[in-house]
């Protein structure tokens, strides 16, 4: 079976989070690792950290659109798949 990472950039707002984590959960295949970026937003992210399989990556800086390629090279999967805020 594949293995993914599925790299979550979210930068100003939580409105599209819920919905992006929850379609990667429900996948045929699903991601064997989830990075969340926090790229900048104020909001809370807890109530991600509980899943063993994400990483969630907390800064109060705007990295800007590179950051969410250079995090894949974090991963030690086959497949990585990149997801910004409006996707």
């Amino acid at each position: 079976m594949s293995t993914i990472t599925a790299i979550l950039n979210v930068s100003k707002n939580l409105e599209y989070l819920d919905e992006q984590y929850k379609s990667l959960m429900n996948q045929t295949i699903k991601p064997t690792n989830i990075i969340i970026l926090n790229n900048g937003s104020t909001q809370d992210f807890s109530k991600y950290k509980c899943d063993d399989c994400v990483l969630l990556i907390d800064s109060n800086i705007d990295f800007g659109s590179m950051a969410k390629f250079y995090l894949s090279l974090l991963a030690n999967t086959e497949y990585v798949c990149i997801f910004d805020s409006q996707t």
